[in-house]
């Protein structure tokens, strides 16, 4: 999404909570490791430190000089895939019609319903929370809504999702004892024509309230309302704000709506509401790290890989009369005159740090792997039989199960706002449930192939490999892995003798 246009006048719209813009910085880092190689060569200045006196040409080519090992987008990936290996199912109760109709193109744009919680569950899974609004579109003025003008007037339900970094303020109050929320601030951008071929960004707050309702001074209920602002201007004065428009969230019946209508995923360690620490920030870091050191190795390769021309004394001028300044003429059948007593040699950079280098980029690929393992493996208590094990997937205690039930509670809350707006009370809604059952489901051959490669670029435990294989299927419930371990490092050792043995005998026939 664009960049989010922040202020800090707590009276205007594009007002960013304390909260919000010390995890900026974080959701940002993440932003530009999922974009790739060229992301992060675009914000490279501010990942890479510049030297003190190192030249500006110098600097823009070594921060650029590696490609970026996308570990943390391969992590995302294999956590979204193990989730939605089998879609969502769902649980209609008495909501099958129209809700099952309505699931098939849930945001009126034509994303299925699926399809529409696993973009939701990412972006919850990238950032550590996202929320999912349900609208509630009002009836035209006059119009008295009935069964067989309810589809020509387009009158359902519509989700949305919203980043985390589109959630820039909110509010919450204590009502009837729960922590509840009385104000959002979402940005929302959009675009408008510009020109006969361009477009333009418009920057858009919407605002969420939960307003009192009192009667003779008394607060007797609360009602959901929603205002439109579009920033024109530089965003610091009450001028450079527009109301779009504003409304009340009513449900088909015309019942204003009690609270506000949307769900927050959580799926990092939360203590606050709206706060969430991103489950994989530790992966961004340790991924982040990888590229600084691999960085530094490229360049230091490269450096090491050029013999410098070192002058030891002063030139003697070529011109008879020696009024022209010397200069030093480096290339093929040239003459370089020195001064008696001087010397000329090329000299190579000792590359002496080049192996320390490479053992600190190989660690911090050992961590990004061990860091995405513990969050997609599940806790097991070793050793375990098979039933042993799918009483663990019941448990739920692992981080993706646990972030898993965030993502899932979010949906379902989705689905009792949906059914409220129908006119069906919570215990007639739809229920949803994520896959937990990653037992059942065989191992990718894309995370068996990260999984190998781990073991054998990143010096991770074999049994590390052996342990996801089972659980993934590939291997059987009740094989006895240690005996297969010490078979496996016995063929390692094997191959490895056997390597050696060949390369001593090249050496003795050189």
């Amino acid at each position: 999404m664009p960049v989010t246009v922040l202020g800090k006048d707590s009276a205007l719209p594009n007002y960013a909570r304390p909260e919000f813009t010390r995890v900026a910085p974080d959701l940002k880092l993440i932003e530009d490791e999922l974009g790739g190689t060229r992301a992060m060569h675009d914000a490279s200045e501010t990942y890479i430190r510049k030297w003190s006196d190192e030249e500006t040409d110098n600097y823009k080519f070594r921060r650029t000089c590696e490609t970026f090992f996308e570990g943390l987008g391969r992590t995302l990936s294999a956590a979204v895939g193990m989730l939605f290996a089998k879609p969502p199912a769902v649980e209609w109760n008495r909501s099958r019609q129209p809700v099952e109709a309505h699931w098939a193109n849930i945001d009126a744009e034509g994303t299925a319903g699926h399809v529409f919680v696993k973009r939701f569950a990412e972006a919850a899974l990238r950032d550590g929370l996202a929320l999912l609004m349900v609208d509630h579109p009002p009836a035209p003025a006059g119009v008295v809504v009935t069964a067989a003008n309810e589809d020509e007037l387009n009158l359902r339900p519509t989700w949305a999702f919203y980043p985390r970094a589109a959630v820039i303020n909110w509010q919450t109050e204590v009502i009837d004892n729960v922590r509840t929320l009385t104000l959002l601030v979402l940005y929302e951008p959009a675009t408008e024509r510009d020109g006969e071929f361009g477009i333009r960004t418009l920057h858009r707050y919407r605002v969420l309230r939960l307003v009192p309702v009192e009667q003779d001074g008394t607060i007797v209920a609360r009602a959901a309302e929603w205002r439109l602002w579009e920033m024109r201007g530089d965003g610091v004065r009450t001028e450079d704000f527009v109301d779009m428009g504003s409304g009340t969230f009513r449900n088909r019946a015309g019942q204003v709506a009690s609270r506000l209508p949307v769900a927050i995923g959580y799926t990092g360690r939360t203590d606050a509401p709206m706060v969430a620490r991103p489950p994989l920030l530790g992966v961004a870091w340790a991924n982040l790290s990888h590229w600084q050191l691999s960085t530094d190795l490229r360049f230091n390769t490269i450096v090491a890989g050029f013999a410098q021309p070192t002058l030891i004394g002063r030139l003697v001028s070529d011109d008879q009369t020696g009024a022209a300044p010397p200069r030093l003429k480096i290339g093929p059948l040239v003459l370089v005159n020195i001064e008696q007593g001087g010397d000329f040699r090329w000299t190579e950079a000792p590359g002496s740090g080049l192996k320390q280098l490479a053992e600190l980029v190989l660690e911090k690929l050992n961590q990004i792997a061990h860091l995405g393992v513990s969050f997609l493996q599940r806790d097991t208590r070793a050793p375990e039989t098979a039933e042993a094990k799918r009483l663990d997937a019941a448990a739920e205690n692992a981080t993706l199960a646990t972030a898993a039930q965030g993502i899932e509670d979010a949906v379902n809350l989705g689905f009792e706002l949906h059914a409220w707006y129908l006119g069906i009370d919570r215990a007639g809604a739809p229920v949803a449930t994520l896959s937990r059952d990653y037992g059942d489901t065989a191992l990718a051959a894309d995370i068996m192939t990260a999984y190998v490669r781990g073991v054998a670029d990143a010096g991770l435990p074999v049994r590390l490999l052996l342990e996801a294989w089972q659980q993934g299927g590939r291997i059987k419930a009740d094989e006895d892995l240690e005996a297969l371990e010490m078979e496996v490092m016995a063929n390692q050792q094997a191959i490895a003798d056997q390597k050696a043995t060949e390369a001593a005998k090249e050496g003795d026939g050189r």
